[in-house]
């Protein structure tokens, strides 16, 4: 089986006013992928950390810059640097402009994800 999505047809997610996600719906549950800008902080209140509670995440700059703040340490990305991020464990990005490329296994959901 194949499926191709082009980029005209992702679906725009904003996710409060630092980040816009592009998502690519394969209807597969056990793996997502998304593009996602980021300006500013994410989550953008500052005392907010993003925890998905299922969901492990690799985070590929495709341009720009940003800081990953996560439980074990902060993390500088560049273009073509990769994090992964286990599920359970909170994390915050910082950055003037980022784009990324990101996966995520299972499938993503707004259930499994919080702030805290």
């Amino acid at each position: 089986m194949t499926n191709f999505i082009p980029f005209s047809q992702t679906q725009i997610k904003h996710n409060g006013s630092s980040c816009t996600v592009n998502e690519y719906i394969f209807n597969q549950p056990s793996i997502d992928i998304a593009q996602a800008i980021i300006k500013n902080r994410y989550p953008l209140e500052h005392n907010k950390k993003s925890v998905n509670l299922t969901c492990d995440l690799i985070y590929y700059v495709l341009e720009g810059q940003c800081i990953v703040h996560t439980e074990q340490k902060s993390y500088t990305l560049n273009p073509h640097d990769a994090l992964f991020i286990t599920h359970e464990n909170w994390y915050w990005v910082e950055s003037t402009y980022v784009k990324l490329l990101v996966i995520s296994t299972p499938q993503w959901s707004a259930k499994q994800y919080k702030e805290i």
